[in-house]
C-alpha cells in the first residue's frame, strides 16, 4: 500500500506511547511511509518552508496528543501553542492548510482540545474524529488506529488514481503545449506521462520546422513564379512575323468584316478575358497555406495579398480554426479538480475545506449545505444508536477471559456462565458490578490488566506463570542389595528391542533404556 504518514508529537509529552505506537506502525508499513521526527534541518533553511514540503509528501498526520500537549510551556513561561514558530503547531497547522488528512490520537485519560483551548490557526483540529491509546488495551487499540489509516490511505488513493485520470484526459484533448508540460511536471512518472511527452515533442517539432520549410519553399515558389512570368510575358507581346500564324491570342481575337477604311483594329488586351495563372504568387502561396492550422501564416497571406481571389478562402478557414478553438474541450480548473474528488464525499471536513479552498466557487453553497445535513446525521445516528446485546455480552466474555475467570465458550449470550463467572470477578475483586449486561460490567472488568482469578491445573499438572504444565512422574526408589539377592530372577532378562519414534529402545531387568 502506497501513502505516507507524518507522526506529529510533542518530546516530554507522553514519550513511551509515541515509542511504542511508531514500533507498531513500523511492523505494519514500510520504513519510508513513516516521518516521525524532523531534526535534521540545515543551518539557514527556513524551517516553515521545510517542514510544509515534508508534510506535502504525507497523504495523513497522526497528532499524539498527551496529558501535558495543552499547557506545555516555554522557557519564559509562556504557552507552546501560543507560539506561531512552535512546531507542533506549524505542522498540524501545515497539514490542515494542505488539507491532509489529520487524525488526533489521545494518549491514555488526556482529554480532546475544545475550541477555545487552541488558537486560531489550530481551532479546527476540535472538530476532526479522535481515537485513544491506552495503556491497559494498547494492542487492540494500535490495531483499530492501524485499520483506520489503512482504510484512509486507500480512500486517499483511489481520489489520486481518479484525478489523474481526469488530469489525463484532459492533457489528450489540449492542443497547449503549457497544459501538456504540467500534466508532465505534476506526475513525472508512469505510462501516460510517458504518451503525453510524446504529444508534447510533436508539438514542438511542428513548432521548429514550420518556419525553416516555410523559408526554403517560398523563396524558391517566388523564384519559379517569376521566370515562369518573364517566359509568358515575352511570349505574349513578342511580334510575330507576317508569314506565320497568327498567334493563339490573335487567332481568338474576331477581326471587323466591314467598317471605315481608316478604322482602328481592335486592341488586343481590352478584349482578351484575363488569364488565371496557376503559376501566380497568390495561387502558389495558398497551394503551401491551404490546409495549414496556422492562424498566424493564414493572416500574412491576406495581409499579403489583399486584392487575391483566395483571400475569401484564407478568411473562412481562419473563421473555422477561430471557431474550433473556441469549442475545443479544456482541461478542468483545479476547483472543477477538487469538486469532483468531495462532491460525494461522506466526511463533513473534507466539504468543509473545499470551501475553505475555494470561498469563491459556484459549487460553495451545495457544499455547505451536504457539510451541514452531514453533521446532522451524524448527530441524529450517535443519539439514536443503541447497544447490541450480543456484541455487549461477546465483549464481557472476552474480557473476563483476558482475566482468567472465564473459559467458557464464546458465544456472546449472557448466560449462566457468564454471569457465574462476573459474579467470581467482582468478588475476588472486591468491586460491584451490576447482575445485568452493561457497558458498566464491561468497563468494570476491562479496568484490570492482571489476571483476577486463579489459575486452575488438574492434579497431573501445575502451574507455571499463566499456563498450566505436565507434572513429570517420580523415579521409584532402586531396591537395596539385600532386597536384591532375594530376588527370583538370578540373570538378567534382555527384551526384545522396541522402537519410540526415530530412537531404539529396549529393557533391561526391569528398567528401559534408549540409544
Amino acid at each position: 500500500m502506497t501513502g505516507k504518514i507524518f507522526i506529529n508529537y510533542r518530546r516530554g509529552d507522553d514519550p513511551g506511547h509515541t515509542g511504542r505506537l511508531f514500533d507498531r506502525l513500523h511492523d505494519i508499513f514500510e520504513p519510508q511511509q513513516l516521518f516521525l521526527d524532523v531534526d535534521n534541518i540545515p543551518p539557514g533553511v527556513d524551517f516553515v518552508r521545510e517542514l510544509n514540503n515534508r508534510i506535502s509528501e504525507c497523504d495523513v498526520l497522526l497528532a499524539v496528543i498527551g496529558k501535558g500537549w495543552i499547557s506545555a510551556r516555554d522557557a519564559s513561561g509562556a504557552r507552546r501553542l501560543d507560539d506561531p514558530h512552535d512546531f507542533v503547531r506549524v505542522e498540524i497547522t501545515s497539514a490542515m492548510d494542505q488539507g491532509k488528512r489529520v487524525i488526533p490520537v489521545l494518549v491514555g485519560e488526556a482529554p480532546m482540545p475544545t475550541a477555545e483551548e487552541l488558537p486560531e490557526a489550530l481551532r479546527p483540529l476540535a472538530t476532526r474524529n479522535a481515537v485513544r491509546l491506552t495503556h491497559e488495551r494498547f494492542h487492540a487499540d494500535a490495531q483499530s488506529l492501524v485499520k483506520a489509516l489503512q482504510q484512509s490511505l486507500k480512500e486517499i488513493e483511489a481520489q489520486r488514481q481518479t484525478a489523474r485520470e481526469q488530469a489525463y484526459r484532459g492533457a489528450l484533448a489540449s492542443n497547449d503545449p503549457a497544459a501538456l508540460g504540467l500534466f508532465i511536471e505534476t506526475y513525472n512518472k508512469g505510462g501516460d506521462v510517458d504518451q503525453i511527452r510524446r504529444r508534447l515533442r510533436v508539438f514542438e517539432r511542428a513548432q521548429t520546422e514550420r518556419p525553416t520549410r516555410l523559408a526554403v519553399i517560398i523563396p524558391g515558389a517566388l523564384a519559379v513564379i517569376l521566370i515562369a512570368g518573364g517566359v509568358f510575358y515575352w511570349f505574349a507581346i513578342k511580334p510575330q512575323p507576317s508569314t506565320k500564324q497568327p498567334s493563339a491570342i490573335a487567332a481568338a481575337v474576331p477581326l471587323p468584316t466591314a467598317g471605315p477604311a481608316n478604322a482602328p483594329l481592335p486592341n488586343v488586351r481590352s478584349i482578351t478575358a484575363p488569364i488565371s495563372s496557376p503559376t501566380s504568387p497568390d495561387q502558389v502561396s495558398w497551394n503551401l497555406l491551404k490546409e495549414t492550422n496556422d492562424e498566424d501564416a493564414l493572416k500574412r497571406f491576406v495581409a499579403q495579398f489583399p486584392d487575391s481571389q483566395l483571400r475569401k478562402d484564407a478568411e473562412a478557414r481562419i473563421a473555422a480554426l477561430e471557431s474550433a478553438r473556441a469549442n475545443r474541450p479544456t482541461s478542468p480548473s483545479p476547483e472543477q479538480i477538487a469538486w469532483n474528488m468531495v462532491k460525494d464525499s461522506t466526511d463533513p471536513d473534507e466539504l468543509r475545506l473545499f470551501v475553505r479552498e475555494f470561498p469563491g466557487s459556484a459549487n460553495r453553497a451545495e457544499a455547505e449545505q451536504r457539510a451541514a445535513a452531514l453533521t446532522t446525521a451524524v448527530s441524529n445516528v450517535a443519539s439514536t444508536s443503541t447497544v447490541d446485546p450480543h456484541a455487549l455480552a461477546l465483549s464481557l466474555q472476552f474480557e473476563l477471559k483476558r482475566v482468567g475467570c472465564f473459559d467458557g465458550a464464546m458465544n456472546g449470550e449472557f448466560d449462566d456462565a457468564t454471569r457465574a463467572a462476573s459474579r467470581n470477578f467482582a468478588k475476588l475483586a472486591s468491586i460491584k458490578m451490576p447482575d445485568e449486561l452493561s457497558p458498566e460490567a464491561v468497563k468494570a472488568v476491562r479496568g484490570f490488566d492482571k489476571r483476577v482469578c486463579p489459575l486452575v491445573c488438574r492434579d497431573s499438572e501445575r502451574a507455571e506463570g499463566e499456563r498450566c504444565v505436565a507434572v513429570a512422574p517420580a523415579h521409584k526408589a532402586e531396591p537395596r542389595k539385600e532386597e536384591t539377592k532375594k530376588n527370583k530372577p538370578h540373570k538378567p532378562v534382555i527384551n526384545a528391542a522396541v522402537p519410540r519414534g526415530n530412537a531404539k529402545c529396549f529393557s533391561f531387568s526391569g528398567r528401559s533404556f534408549c540409544e
